[in-house]
């Protein structure tokens, strides 16, 4: 057994005005618990005395408080440290024993709370990357925002803007040997060019507040964009090389139409008593009406003696959202790690059966002064499909159409129309209109869409997308050429009309096949409408944050089709992981060394093993027609267990979910928790080795961590399997299998 080991821990609040420091109940103490498979990540409970009710504010959970625990831990293997910094979810005040039992979480929890109040469809902007709908989801959800400052992290790569000097002052970027506490160790350098007594003297981010508006020469380089009544917390590192003197770090708005808003206000005074002293000024309030950026900057308000050698250092700016001072290092993903594809991916049917002319011109006729349609080839600017096009030319000036047939449709639902053109004559206009008809051929409404200016040299894509009014029953689709005189003449290839509210590429029977879709005619080919069919089916939907519903239950389904898991650590990091993700480290634990209790339980009635999966997604989509889309994936043709899981009201995110689940369940079955005395750097993810009488050596990967704060405990509970004594994977590290002696066996070798 470990001979000893002695712990002590520290809890404050984080605040702007000064952190509050809780004293943790005699006796009562508190756990810490990881959990690799839950969200939050890291949960903990906590009782702290509180003397004074009036610090009873300070922990209410409504305002997004915060709690640091720092442990210290000394043993014989040595001395360790662990911070945690959880939010608050609840607070319960004892008043008669003057305790409150405080209930707290990693920022999971936040992001489980917040839900949007209308539908977004802004993640469709990222499906190329899940890593992007998940930053843009966590830049949404308040105490999850990522740092406004725009290149508060980019100092780290030698990227200057938007920090510009006043008065002359060089700029440079250097790294220093002696950073900042909880600061980047890369800063931006600035330089005076002074010397003698002078006063009002700095540097701004962001340009001069006291000169030119946003993207004027020499004046504003773009900041944060801000919302007006906003609270924002703005702070930044500064160290300055020179005698004693008072700086004032000033915040001022402006409406980005060259005019500031409100008056300049005076943020926390910084006084610099001696050389290569840091200091973290910062400034809270609330963003004025009319405002939409933020200017910072931090001028002398004394006299000082410069030299032109004078030096000043910033780095770690950030500008935030929320009324707590954090850390620069919060962004919305830590770099690198692993990401997934979610493009959509969805069925479409063109209704236009001769879009691109190839054979002949039936079903277009002459409409409103134009003459008769005509296939024409040998454009200088080529096809968008096939070897033909449709020309036609005004009779006189004015608007000059060609039309299309009556397409059936469904009132009520949307549709895009879409179609290439361009003008043999220059500076000439040109847009598409749908007319919506009822059964009777009487006309319900005509939809137009923008006048585009056609170009002469390459073709134009104009599109309109329209609903259905009741009663449609029937779409004419016009194409229209706006003449100066008549003769001029335009032409028309790729058009396009189908069910949607997106314009998406234009495609018929003829486009060639893809890794993401087949193409193809419902008839004869360029005579009948053209149908794509996804190879991996995602609808838009997927990509659909709809109101109501929290950012943690919009992603989970793209997540985990994916494989992967989002997490926020003890640290506020967020990162993505997928079933290869391990922490560093590893955790080794012997019967009669280390292990204090120990609990193996082996079962295949327990759930976590199964051998094949089908998750059934239901949901209703954008035309109100209910959907239902299965995933299934099975080890064999005849699995012995099945999991059935449905889920309702979410849109299919693409296969996938089935396969991973299952897989990751093979592992499972055998479940062992053992109790011992902390290092403080156990984490969930990390190999382990569990050796317990009378069973083979146990490998696996930590799945919970629970650290009893009272009784200097950890508990680790992990899913394992039977390992041989002489597997290679037990071999320490830094060693390998084919070190073994000269004519020795690595075969016969116990680990």
């Amino acid at each position: 057994m470990t001979a000893f080991s002695t712990h002590d821990y520290k809890v404050r609040v984080p605040d702007p005005a000064g952190d509050v420091i809780l004293s943790p109940a005699e006796d009562r103490g508190g756990d810490i618990t990881l959990d690799a498979s839950r969200k939050p990540h890291v949960e903990a409970s906590l009782t702290v005395a509180v003397e004074d009710a009036s610090l009873l504010s300070k922990l209410d959970p409504r305002a997004s408080r915060r709690v640091v625990i720092d442990v210290a831990s000394s043993s014989d293997d040595g001395s360790q440290t662990r911070l945690f910094d959880l939010g608050i979810r609840s607070a319960d005040p004892d008043r008669a024993g003057g305790t409150v039992e405080l209930t707290l979480a990693s920022d999971e929890a936040i992001l489980n709370d917040y839900a949007q109040l209308v539908d977004d469809v802004t993640p469709r902007t990222f499906q190329s990357s899940l890593r992007g709908v998940c930053e843009y989801v966590l830049s949404k959800v308040p105490g999850v925002l990522r740092n406004l400052e725009p290149n508060s992290r980019a100092l780290s790569t030698g990227t200057l803007a938007p920090y510009g000097p006043r008065f002359g002052w060089a700029r440079s970027f250097v790294t220093t040997g002696s950073p900042a506490p909880d600061a980047p160790a890369t800063v931006v350098r600035f330089t005076s060019p002074e010397s003698g007594s002078v006063s009002g003297r700095g540097v701004d981010s962001y340009g001069n507040p006291d000169l030119a508006a946003p993207g004027t020469s020499g004046g504003w380089l773009e900041g944060p964009r801000v919302t007006p009544g906003q609270t924002i917390t703005i702070s930044r590192f500064i160290r300055l090389f020179v005698g004693k003197t008072t700086w004032v770090t000033r915040v001022r708005f402006h409406n980005g139409a060259g005019a500031w808003v409100g008056s300049t206000m005076s943020g926390a005074v910084v006084e610099q008593t001696l050389a290569n002293n840091w200091a973290r000024p910062s400034w809270t309030g609330v963003v004025p009406a009319g405002a939409k950026y933020v200017a910072i900057s931090t001028v002398m308000a004394g006299a000082t003696a410069l030299t032109t050698s004078t030096l000043m250092d910033i780095t770690g700016v950030m500008t935030e959202t929320t009324d707590r001072v954090r850390s620069w290092r919060e962004q919305a993903l830590e770099p690198g790690g692993p990401d997934a594809d979610v493009t959509a991916y969805w069925p479409v049917a063109s209704l236009v059966s001769n879009p691109s002319f190839e054979t002949n011109t039936d079903g277009w006729a002459a409409g409103t002064n134009a003459t008769a349609p005509a296939r024409f080839s040998d454009t200088a600017q080529g096809e968008v499909s096939g070897a033909w096009v449709a020309r036609w030319a005004a009779n006189a000036a004015g608007s000059s159409y060609i039309d299309y047939q009556d397409i059936s449709i469904r009132p009520g639902v949307s549709y895009v129309l879409s179609a290439y053109m361009y003008s043999e004559d220059a500076a000439r206009n040109g847009r598409v209109m749908m007319r919506f008809k009822a059964g009777n051929g009487t006309i319900l409404r005509d939809v137009y869409g923008p006048t585009t200016a056609l170009k002469s040299a390459e073709w134009t894509r104009l599109s309109i997308i329209a609903t259905a009014p009741p009663g449609a029953e029937k779409a004419t689709l016009h194409l229209e050429h706006i003449a100066t005189a008549g003769g001029q003449a335009a032409r028309a290839d790729g058009v396009m009309f189908h069910e949607g509210t997106e314009l998406i590429p234009y495609f018929d029977g003829a486009t060639v096949d893809t890794a993401a879709y087949d193409f193809a005619w419902t008839g004869p080919a360029h005579a009948s409408n053209s149908t794509r069919t996804p190879s991996v089916e995602r609808p838009p939907e997927a990509l659909t944050w709809r109101a109501g519903v929290s950012g943690m239950d919009f992603l989970e389904p793209l997540l985990k089709a994916s494989g992967l898991r989002i997490v926020c650590d003890e640290l506020r990091r967020w990162s993505l992981r997928d079933a290869d993700y391990r922490a560093d480290g590893n955790q080794t634990y012997r019967y009669g060394a280390n292990i204090e209790t120990a609990v193996e339980s082996l079962s295949r009635e327990d759930d976590a093993w199964f051998d094949a999966a089908v998750y059934e997604y239901t949901w209703t989509d954008r035309d109100g027609i209910a959907q239902r889309r299965v995933d299934a994936f099975g080890l064999n043709a005849a699995p012995t267990k099945v999991l059935r899981v449905e889920v309702r009201d979410t849109p299919f995110p693409g296969p996938g979910r089935a396969e991973h689940i299952v897989r990751r369940a093979q592992s499972r079955g055998r479940t062992v928790t053992v109790s011992a005395i902390p290092t403080w750097l156990e984490q969930t993810d990390q190999p382990l080795s569990i050796l317990l009488e009378g069973t083979p050596i146990q490998t696996g990967f930590a799945g919970s961590v629970r650290y009893d704060l009272a009784g200097d405990t950890v508990t680790v509970t992990s899913r394992t399997a039977d390992t041989p004594a002489a597997a290679w994977i037990l071999i320490p590290a830094g060693q390998r299998w084919i070190d073994s002696p000269a004519g020795g066996t690595w075969k016969n070798e116990v680990i």
